[in-house]
């Protein structure tokens, strides 16, 4: 699974509680679902091997071409 982002993305490191603040930097990254680090609800979509990342619903908000720069794409 992939996700592209065209500029630097806000995120949370859930290998910390609670979770701290981070970018994920603009370009193409290996992410993998897992469940919600936090709560244990939902799903996160995560940089692959990491807690680094946000809700998947979160990142999904941003798919639409629309956002232009702030798109996000998701490739599974």
């Amino acid at each position: 699974m992939q996700m592209i982002v065209k500029r630097e993305w806000p995120a949370y490191d859930a290998s910390t509680l609670p979770p701290e603040h981070m970018f994920i930097p603009e370009g193409t990254h290996e992410i993998e679902r897992i469940p919600g680090p936090v709560t244990g609800e939902g799903f996160w979509l995560v940089l692959k091997g990491t807690l680094i990342g946000a809700a998947e619903g979160f990142w999904r908000d941003w798919i639409d071409p629309i956002w232009e720069d702030y798109q996000v794409q998701i490739i599974e």
